[in-house]
């Protein structure tokens, strides 16, 4: 991927969530439990291909082991951090300790934040603010709120690593391929752009 990135020019904002979660009171952090793959990541920091950004601590809800499979029930509401009912105190918690372990391990300062699954409020973001992250990207409509830019996902190419998984390095190569012409940007990037370009004024505030 490294080698794809180069060639191309391409950059590539990398969301990372924070710590495994085995149970309510049990996480690890990710460079703990995935040593190599974060090994990796530093890698490609390090030489400027890719940018760290914040997927939460854990990328769920904790309290009662909400995320673990039921018997007769989804879980996929509870693999969402950061909903309207979840206690902002423990936002906030999630948001510092996320913050602290992969700021700590990168060596490299955090400012783009990635909410699990879209999910997150304006509590949010004034929270994730007081811990350094600037940029947001998701799939929500542009706009700025106080002084988070929420970057939208109009300019952005966003995928799964699991899209590599299941359809291979080719399909990241031709992905890319299609661009051609195209400047890349990492999210941060774009969230600067939009903070100083004239021709984004337009854009909502709140």
């Amino acid at each position: 991927m490294y080698d794809l990135l180069e060639e191309y020019g391409a950059k590539l904002t990398v969301a990372v969530t924070a710590a495994w979660a085995e149970s309510e009171g049990h996480m690890i952090p990710f460079p703990m439990r995935f040593p190599e793959e974060a090994a990796a990541l530093k890698e490609g920091l390090e030489q400027g291909l890719i940018e760290i950004a914040n997927h939460g601590l854990t990328h769920c809800v904790l309290k009662d082991n909400a995320f673990k499979p039921k018997w007769f029930s989804s879980n996929r509401r509870y693999h969402r951090e950061f909903w309207d009912w979840v206690p902002l105190e423990e936002q906030e918690e999630h948001i510092r300790r996320s913050q602290d372990i992969l700021q700590t391990y990168f060596k490299a300062e955090v400012v783009t934040f990635v909410p699990p699954g879209n999910v997150f409020t304006d509590a949010t973001l004034g929270i994730a603010r007081r811990y350094g992250l600037r940029y947001v990207s998701c799939d929500t409509p542009r706009r700025i709120h106080g002084r988070v830019v929420i970057v939208g996902d109009e300019q952005v190419l966003s995928f799964h690593d699991r899209d590599i998984v299941l359809n291979g390095v080719g399909w990241l190569q031709q992905l890319i391929a299609n661009q051609e012409g195209k400047q890349f940007y990492f999210i941060r990037e774009l969230g600067e752009r939009i903070l100083t370009s004239p021709s984004q004024s337009v854009l909502p505030k709140s």
